[in-house]
C-alpha cells in the first residue's frame, strides 16, 4: 500500500514543486526497504548511504553522551555555544589580564592601617614635607601613600618617622628589602587585591590600603 503526496499539486502548478518538496512517495513502515529496492532498482534514487543534515549529525553525537541525550539537538547548539563563550573569553581574561607588577606600579596607594604583630603602629609620616589631596568629590584626605616604582624602588609611610624608602621584588608575592625599619617593613609579603583594594600580610607586618583616586596635589 502507497501513497503519492502533492501529485496533482505539482502536476497543476509546476513552479510549487521546490516549495512544497515536490512530490512524495508514503508507504508502510515495513514497506521502506522494499520500496527503496525498487526505487533504486528502477533508477529513481541512487544506492548511497543519505547524510544527514547537521541537526541529525549533531543529535547522533550528543546521544552519546549522557548530560546531552534528554536536549534536544537546537538547544544542545546553544548551550555549546554558551560553554564555548563563557571558555574563551575565561581563557582571554587570564591571557591578557594585568600582572601583579602592572597593578602595583600603575597605582598609587594610599595606605590606611599598618600592623606589627598584630599592634597598630601607623601610619604615622612625619617630617616637613606634607602631602595634601582630595577625592574626586572633594573628600576624604590620602597623605599617608605606598608607590611601586617600576625601577622596583618602593616608598613606604613612615612609622612616627619619615618616609620608609626601599626595593621591592615580585613573584607569586613580593619581597620587599628597606634601609630603616627592617624589622617591620622587610620580609616577604603575599598581596591579595580585591577592587581598590591592596593587602600586604607578611609573618610580622600587615598593611593596608586603597587605589589612591585623589586629585588637585598641593606640596608645601
Amino acid at each position: 500500500m502507497f501513497f503519492v503526496k502533492d501529485e496533482l499539486t505539482v502536476q497543476s502548478y509546476n513552479l510549487y514543486s521546490n516549495a512544497i518538496g515536490g512530490v512524495k512517495l508514503q508507504v508502510l513502515q515495513e514497506d521502506v526497504e522494499r520500496a527503496r529496492d525498487i526505487l533504486t532498482e528502477l533508477g529513481y534514487i541512487k544506492d548511497e548511504p543519505i547524510k544527514s543534515d547537521l541537526l541529525t549529525q549533531i543529535d547522533q553525537k550528543k546521544s552519546s553522551i549522557p548530560f546531552f541525550k534528554s536536549i534536544s539537538a537546537a538547544n544542545g547548539i546553544i548551550l555549546l555555544t554558551v560553554i564555548f563563550v563563557i571558555t574563551i573569553t575565561t581563557l582571554l581574561y587570564f591571557i591578557f589580564r594585568p600582572s601583579l607588577y602592572d597593578i602595583l606600579t600603575s597605582n598609587s596607594w594610599c595606605v590606611d592601617k599598618i600592623y606589627y604583630k598584630s599592634t597598630l603602629i601607623g601610619p604615622k609620616t612625619t617630617g616637613i614635607f606634607i602631602k595634601m589631596t582630595t577625592d574626586r568629590n572633594g573628600e576624604a584626605d590620602c597623605d599617608e601613600q605606598m608607590s611601586f616604582d617600576k625601577n622596583h624602588r618602593i616608598t613606604l609611610p613612615g612609622v612616627n618617622s619619615n618616609s620608609v624608602v626601599g626595593q621591592w621584588q615580585e613573584g607569586d608575592d613580593i619581597i620587599i628589602t628597606v634601609n630603616s625599619f627592617e624589622n617591620i617593613f622587610a620580609g616577604t609579603y603575599k598581596v591579595d587585591i580585591s577592587n581598590n583594594l591592596v593587602t600586604l600580610k607578611s609573618k610580622t607586618t600587615v598593611i593596608y590600603a586603597h587605589r589612591d583616586d585623589y586629585r588637585m596635589p598641593m606640596s608645601f
